[in-house]
């Protein structure tokens, strides 16, 4: 189910009409080595795992007040995405916590941008570790250097717990 709406929304921000055919049987070389590909993935899950789907969960800042703009200076940093919008020239406006590995602490909300092929690898909630521009008056977000395990705390702008 979360693969239809996520196709869904994607066939809806791109504006790119797509028919749906039933196909009796497997007739033609390329249906063949589809109904073969899907089979196969179906049999054998690799390691794309979708983890970015959870029905009825919503993502908010674990930081209170607005988010800023980023201030973009080429470096890496660990982020918690919870907000994604469409934003312009084919970009999302990516809305997160910046992390502190060493500490633990979620340090502030900002927001950058990012094209909607990296923004689709974005989930809410999860922890990236990812490369900026050294643009501090547009951020966007280059490249996902490395997925990050984030401590998970129910309260809203707090630091997790120290345990």
């Amino acid at each position: 189910m979360d693969l239809w709406k996520q196709f869904l929304s994607a066939q809806t921000k791109t504006g790119i009409p797509v028919h749906f055919e039933w196909t009796l049987g497997k007739k033609s070389p390329i249906l063949k080595s589809i109904d073969k590909a899907a089979k196969t993935a179906a049999g054998h899950p690799g390691t794309d795992t979708d983890r970015g789907y959870r029905p009825g969960s919503i993502a908010r800042s674990m930081i209170k007040g607005a988010a800023a703009r980023f201030p973009a200076e080429g470096q890496t940093n660990a982020i918690r995405p919870y907000r994604k919008t469409l934003a312009v020239k084919g970009e999302e406006k990516i809305r997160f916590d910046t992390f502190a590995e060493e500490t633990g602490l979620y340090i502030a909300s900002f927001y950058a941008f990012a094209s909607r092929e990296l923004a689709s690898k974005l989930h809410r909630g999860n922890g990236y570790r990812v490369r900026f521009n050294d643009n501090a008056k547009y951020p966007q977000i280059l490249e996902v250097v490395s997925d990050i395990p984030l401590p998970r705390n129910e309260k809203i702008g707090q630091a997790p717990d120290q345990t």
